[in-house]
């Protein structure tokens, strides 16, 4: 093994460490950290939703619903806080899932091994890392709307000629994914 592959090898292990212990550490303070008041909207909605109401006729909504779709079925599980902190564990998980998705498009576009660091640099940025941890239809939209630019990306990037069907049906997964982004939050 040479010198440069071997520091490599040694970055990216310490990388996806570094990046497992932030991932739990931010999964425990998003179980024990206050919660916003507004943060409670989200889920009383969604239990507004399961309950069998409509939105914007029963209850009003100042959101597209599709985010209440996402959350309605956490109530399924349990009563009482048993939801909220199941949405605040979702939230955990749609934000590593959308880190990780951070990293596949930058892998994508430059085909580096410093594609590992982008999840990190996302989780220690502090706008978006307080905001991550929170109910909120903005962290689930941005992962749709990021998950589309992927298949777009990857739709372009094929040699043409080779297969138009594989190409349409990226497209077309991009297409679906950017409007259930705006589905979820029209921002």
């Amino acid at each position: 093994m040479t010198q440069q592959k071997f520091v490599i090898i040694s970055i990216s292990l310490v990388s996806i460490i570094l990046f497992l212990w932030m991932a739990m550490m931010r999964y425990q303070l998003g179980l024990v950290r206050y919660f916003d008041p507004d943060e409670f909207m989200y889920p009383h909605w969604a239990h507004n939703l399961f309950s069998g109401q409509i939105p914007y006729h029963d209850f009003f909504i100042f959101v597209t619903p599709g985010y209440l779709f996402f959350l309605a079925p956490l109530f399924l599980l349990g009563q009482g806080i048993v939801p909220v902190i199941l949405a605040r564990t979702t939230a955990w998980g749609v934000s590593v899932f959308l880190a990780f998705l951070l990293g596949a498009i930058y892998w994508n576009m430059r085909k580096s091994w410093v594609a590992i660091l982008v999840p990190i640099l996302f989780f220690l940025l502090p706008v978006p890392s307080d905001k991550l941890l929170e109910i909120r239809p903005d962290t689930l939209a941005t992962l749709l709307a990021m998950l589309g630019l992927l298949f777009q990306l990857r739709a372009l990037a094929s040699r043409p000629g080779l297969e138009a069907t594989a190409e349409k049906r990226k497209l077309f997964l991009s297409g679906l994914c950017y409007g259930a982004s705006l589905l979820v939050l029209q921002k």
